[in-house]
């Protein structure tokens, strides 16, 4: 070795022994060549005591044992090997990166977190003659890392508590409304003297329940508790419906104009949460209004979104080129700026000291489930436009069962059937439907009574009704009994709780299903009737 050779060696040492992180390098046997300065400090373990050693000596200084370093896995990648002594590791290149808690490592008393980076050494021809490693103790910056975490945590729990207080109050408010609205009308039907007036006071009360159904499915979207069922819509009809339930819910010097387009237009999506939308805009119009006269105007077309349309307007949507159902909805009140325009699909967001609960950000994730797109426009002083665009269908592409509408006809049965749900109200209400429809009703107050009961039978029951969640036994339980004694036993699950919808696989779906409370007569013959028609083509 020359002396320039010697010189550049020995400022190649230094520079080593200058570097801030620890350092040091093994041969390709496992023996340590390097021990630099900084990882003195860090072990306490002079260069003179290490270097040469091998048989995973290395490992001593850091774990308290000896193990495989990073240094060993960057001359041979054993995969199954390093995944026993790293929980996290990553490769780039021929560079192998890690971190890793030690519990009792050999420079320190207490647990520390370790950081290394090591990559192979290569001689003249490119084959591996050992590896470098880099080493560095982050168990402050992990520390400081958790406690920021932990604050972020905090604050998004107190936030979170904020938003539950403001969704609380606003349900609550909303159900003492609907509350309301069903006593006052029963109160009014008591001192009612016409059937013309009954019949009024008896559809408010009904519109009141529907209201009331909403907010719970709301609640269950919220939480992600709740199944979206696409079924053909009429947006223009969907409006129609509920058009005198917004004009009672907005102040009566607010106007609500309707243009409802063509009868023909059809979407598929889910009726309940497409109502939910028109219900949120509408409220939000009426707000912005405020005590104000003003108005406010729905309209209903069908246009043709091509791509430069979709660019222009839908940007940030799945959305595809063709035909949809454009639902406008425009006020004329107070507008709104840039900045809350930024905002408004956030959760809870409000420009009121107290929201309503998750306004535009559920309809937001309505409009994306449904595979349509919103866009708004506002200036402030100007009022808003929320135009919601969803996929046109045409009728031709409804089956027959698609198209079939049984709501206004209650078909009549007979014959005896089993009721059981552990409400009073649920089975007065639901056993006097059933007798309305034709049949005998036996009920029972849980699952184990009704259990019995059916066992008593001699002639079974043409149908059992049964509540899903009843105390000593479940109505999915004691349909499974029941099942043993007759396989072919025809059972409707109702139940006002939608969280996971019942999975009626392994229930024999034939003769198995389910309806949501509240229903009315009407949606209980359609159901009674389906499975009947489900029974038939079986046989």
């Amino acid at each position: 070795m020359n002396n320039i050779e010697m010189l550049d060696r020995e400022i190649l040492e230094y520079i080593l022994d200058f570097l801030p992180d620890a350092m040091f390098a093994i041969d390709r046997e496992g023996r340590v060549i390097k021990w630099n300065r900084a990882v003195e400090e860090m072990t306490g373990v002079k260069a003179s005591d290490i270097i040469g050693k091998g048989d995973y000596e290395v490992a001593v200084p850091f774990y308290g044992h000896k193990r495989p370093v990073l240094a060993h896995y960057a001359m041979l990648i054993d995969e199954k090997d390093i995944e026993k002594n790293y929980s996290t590791i990553k490769q780039e290149g021929n560079v192998l990166i890690a971190e890793v808690y030690v519990p009792f490592p050999g420079y320190r008393k207490e647990g520390a977190w370790l950081w290394g980076r090591a990559a192979p050494l290569y001689n003249a021809e490119g084959v591996i003659i050992g590896a470098v490693e880099v080493v560095r103790d982050i168990t402050e910056r992990k520390r400081m890392e958790e406690e920021r975490l932990l604050i972020e945590r905090n604050k998004a729990e107190s936030e979170k508590n904020k938003s539950i207080e403001i969704l609380a109050a606003g349900v609550a408010h909303d159900f003492n409304n609907i509350l309301m609205a069903i006593l006052g009308y029963a109160d009014l039907i008591n001192v009612s003297n016409t059937s013309e007036n009954i019949r009024k006071h008896i559809t408010e009360i009904k519109k009141a329940v529907l209201r009331g159904s909403e907010l719970s499915q709301q609640m269950l979207r919220f939480a992600g508790k709740t199944n979206v069922v696409f079924e053909p819509v009429n947006p223009s009809q969907i409006v129609t419906d509920i058009i005198d339930l917004l004009r009672v819910s907005v102040s009566r010097k607010i106007e609500i104009q309707l243009n409802a387009g063509s009868s023909d237009l059809f979407i598929r999506g889910d009726p309940t949460q497409l109502r939910q939308i028109i219900l949120n805009l509408v409220l939000n119009s009426a707000e912005a209004i405020g005590d104000k006269t003003g108005v406010i105007r729905i309209d209903i077309d069908r246009i043709y979104a091509d791509k430069e349309f979709q660019r222009s307007f839908l940007r940030g949507f799945d959305c595809e080129e063709g035909y949809y159902i454009r639902i406008g909805i425009t006020d004329n009140g107070c507008g709104m700026d840039e900045e809350v325009l930024k905002h408004i699909f956030e959760p809870f967001f409000s420009t009121k000291f107290a929201g309503r609960g998750l306004g535009m950000a559920e309809v937001l994730g309505i409009i994306r489930s449904h595979k349509g797109a919103i866009r708004v426009t506002s200036r402030v002083g100007e009022g808003s436009t929320f135009e919601i665009y969803l996929p046109s269908v045409s009728k031709s592409e409804f089956s027959d069962k698609d198209g079939e509408d049984l709501s206004g006809n209650i078909r009549k049965f007979s014959g005896t059937v089993l009721l059981a749900d552990d409400e009073d109200a649920v089975r007065l209400s639901v056993g006097a439907m059933l007798k309305r429809l034709g049949f005998e009703v036996l009920v029972a107050e849980d699952g184990e009574e009704a259990l019995k009961l059916y066992i008593s039978m001699k002639k079974k029951p043409e149908f059992m009704f049964l509540d899903i969640l009843m105390p000593a036994m479940d109505g999915v339980e004691l349909l499974r009994e029941v099942r043993k004694i007759n396989p072919f036993q025809k059972v409707v699950f109702i139940s006002g709780f939608t969280g996971n919808k019942i999975n009626l696989s392994g229930l024999n779906e034939k003769i198995t299903a389910f309806i949501q409370k509240p229903f009315d007569a009407y949606a209980l013959s359609d159901v009674i009737s389906k499975l009947n028609d489900k029974e038939e083509e079986k046989v």
